[in-house]
């Protein structure tokens, strides 16, 4: 009988001490609270305070689309109070959890989802040109950009078939060169947010600037019966082409006078009591002729 009892007893001992060394360690607690701050684009900073804590332990981190099941995110593991998320897609809603590790499998009940939605990429609406010459432009914009794509050609030219510039610096202007002289051009500009772009923006607009640049000014001096005197502002050119006729005539059919001074007097077939148009272009040699000035109509005396 006392073998028996012994024998309980021993079993007793033994399956208590078992029981107790197999339990598995539940003492990780946390007390946390999420926020998030410095939402964009493609970014956004998650934080967590745990009252339990003074100094940050070891914390992991999940995240993914709204509604996304614990286990399936993207995990990160920190000792911060607070994690950096970058590449995420503009527009969208995320979810995020967070608990604390106590050691290898150790962990507190996870704490969330907290939500949270990226900012949608904005488009640029307003775009100008500046500093415009024979080849050269500037585009300006004005909003705050980390990168942008600009698309360009000649007016009236078909999106995307266009000469691209991607942009990754954060000034507001770039300048484009090698255009051609005295061609029109269409600029769009678009926002360019991780791997989101904004819609393009309105149409701008701008024309180069004449290589052979055409009188300015052109005026009448004086007039008589039978001549007139005509004058322009020279600019940097030194030759002109004189173009004339009675009022309503066709540019190529009238009088030529070639001339190197700029306030020519005029007589050859010039009539009295007649009403004429004159037109002025600067000859620049082997970079042709100007646009024409013009027209500039004048009656003689009778």
């Amino acid at each position: 009988m006392k073998k028996t009892l012994s024998y309980f007893l021993f079993l007793f001992i033994v399956v208590s001490c078992s029981t107790k060394d197999d339990a598995p360690a539940n003492n990780c607690n946390a007390s946390l609270t999420l926020e998030t701050r410095g939402i964009s684009t493609s970014s956004v900073i998650l934080g967590w305070n745990d009252v339990l804590e003074s100094q940050p332990a070891i914390y992991v981190a999940e995240f993914g689309p709204e509604g996304f099941n614990p286990g399936t995110g993207t995990i990160v593991e920190t000792q911060e109070f607070e994690y950096r998320v970058e590449g995420l897609s503009s527009g969208t809603t995320y979810s995020f959890y967070v608990k604390k590790k106590c050691g290898n499998d150790n962990f507190s009940k996870n704490v969330g989802p907290r939500n949270f939605t990226t900012l949608s990429c904005q488009a640029i609406d307003l775009v100008t040109v500046s500093s415009i010459f024979e080849t050269t432009a500037r585009i300006n914009w004005f909003m705050e950009t980390q990168a942008t794509e600009i698309e360009y050609g000649p007016s009236g030219f078909d999106l995307g078939s266009g000469t691209k510039i991607s942009i990754n610096r954060t000034e507001y202007w770039y300048d484009l060169n090698n255009l051609i002289p005295s061609t029109t051009y269409d600029v769009y500009m678009r926002n360019v947010c991780g791997t989101d772009l904004s819609p393009n923006s309105e149409v701008t607009s701008f024309t180069t600037l004449d290589v052979c640049k055409k009188p300015e000014r052109l005026r009448l001096i004086s007039v008589g019966r039978e001549s007139l005197r005509i004058t322009w502002d020279r600019g940097d050119n030194s030759s002109w082409q004189v173009e004339y006729g009675p009022q309503g005539f066709a540019i190529g059919t009238g009088r030529i006078l070639n001339t190197s001074i700029s306030n020519p007097l005029i007589e050859a077939g010039i009539n009295p009591s007649t009403t004429y148009e004159f037109y002025v272009r600067a000859n620049c040699g082997s970079e042709g002729f100007s646009k024409d000035a013009g027209p500039l109509v004048a009656t003689t005396q009778p």
